[in-house]
């Protein structure tokens, strides 16, 4: 067979390709210039049951706009809800928990305000990347807390599993609701980082394939609802699940049951200065300075949002600090301080091993709720002094949202 016999073989095949790429092309336009998935609700989207997705579903569901909003990782996270059990002397569902009842209630006393709203909104392996897409996308003007307090340590600027800061769990959620074409540069540095999301830019049936599922889901449901019979919800959760400490069981995808805080349960100390050391292997020089940049846009960004922000340096044990790269805590310190200041932002140095002590923390990084209790008072405290800050939520204005108040075990 000669070529021109081999070509005249294929090009039915050819032609194909070609019109199907072609049909493909006007289908995309069509969509495009249409644009039916634009009002898609967000919170209809398929999704894991992440702690970004469980915190947005709940923050977007209240009536107004929280008082206060506590960022930042796992740091923040866990004290909070630890605290909030034996405080109340009641078992929680942390899915559900998304409240800080001891600091509505305390520093709603100290400021002689009455029913605050105070959002734990830290999440697990959360980076100041994740922390900047928390605000850009949650908080608008309706929704918009009247203070952040922003707790940060190294691990939220380094982290070993983490290679740039669009690969996070939280900044690929959020990154489905907005345009983030000002950060791709710094949050996807390489060109084959980029690959996806450019692609999906350019080509709305794949950029949009979430929002088109979301929509086929809908029209599923409504289709088959009148031949569906009513079913009981099945918890799947096991024993075994539940009995799982705390360190197994802190994954970025939760489900309901999972993550229990019970009131004055006695824990062990755990030490994971293995974890940690594995945590803050390698150079991740890059990854840092990309999250600097990142603290930078976030602390603007609330400024020019009119949100009062406290910052916070997280609590750590001294063997915790003895694991991370030599200097990098102290130009981690040095970063914080600064850019804290030149945004006008108050900063909270808790870093003392005098005032947090091994009883404090269940493992070398994480506070249990003896240590939150420390850990709320003195950023409550803070609050109180601060004239900004204070003003800031005694003032007249929007109503505080009570919804997650005093959720307790489904």
């Amino acid at each position: 067979m000669n070529p021109a016999q081999a070509i005249r073989r294929q090009s039915p095949l050819c032609s194909k390709f070609i019109w199907a790429a072609v049909l493909l092309l006007l289908v995309d336009i069509a969509i495009l210039l249409v644009n039916p998935f634009g009002k898609v609700n967000p919170t209809t989207l398929p999704s894991p049951h992440s702690w970004e997705w469980w915190r947005t579903q709940s923050y977007l569901a209240a009536p107004t706009a929280p008082d206060v909003v506590l960022l930042g990782s796992s740091l923040v996270m866990i004290p909070t809800p630890m605290l909030d059990a034996d405080y109340t002397n009641k078992p929680f569902d942390c899915v559900h928990h998304d409240h800080s009842l001891y600091m509505q209630d305390k520093l709603g006393a100290l400021l002689g305000s009455k029913q605050l709203s105070c959002i734990n909104f830290g999440l697990p392996g959360g980076m100041i990347s994740d922390d900047y897409m928390v605000a850009r996308y949650l908080f608008t003007a309706e929704k918009k807390p009247k203070v952040v307090v922003l707790g940060i340590t190294l691990r939220d600027f380094i982290e070993h599993h983490v290679q740039y800061p669009a690969t996070s769990h939280p900044f690929k959620y959020f990154q489905q609701f907005m345009d983030v074409d000002d950060i791709v540069d710094l949050a996807m540095p390489q060109v084959w980082q980029r690959a996806d999301y450019l692609w999906g830019r350019n080509f709305v049936l794949w950029g949009k394939r979430l929002q088109m599922q979301a929509s086929a889901d809908q029209l599923g449901k409504q289709a088959i609802a009148p031949l569906q019979s009513p079913q009981i919800a099945v918890n799947p959760v096991t024993d075994a699940e539940r009995n799982k400490t705390l360190a197994a069981k802190l994954k970025a995808i939760a489900e309901e049951g999972e993550f229990m805080m019970e009131p004055h349960k006695l824990t062990l100390f755990e030490d994971n200065t293995n974890e940690y050391r594995s945590r803050f292997q390698g150079d991740k020089r890059e990854l840092f300075t990309a999250e600097a940049a990142f603290l930078e846009k976030l602390l603007k960004l609330l400024r020019e949002q009119n949100i009062e922000v406290l910052v916070t340096n997280m609590p750590l044990m001294p063997a915790n600090l003895a694991v991370m790269p030599p200097g990098m805590y102290a130009r981690y310190l040095a970063t914080a301080k600064n850019f804290a200041a030149e945004n006008d932002c108050k900063f909270l140095d808790l870093n003392d091993s005098s005032k947090f002590v091994i009883s404090d923390f269940r493992d070398t990084a994480h506070m249990n709720g003896n240590g939150g209790k420390k850990f709320i008072d003195s950023v409550d405290e803070a609050i109180a002094e601060d004239s900004k800050l204070r003003v800031a939520i005694t003032a007249s204005g929007h109503e505080p949202a009570l919804a997650g108040r005093g959720t307790v075990i489904r």
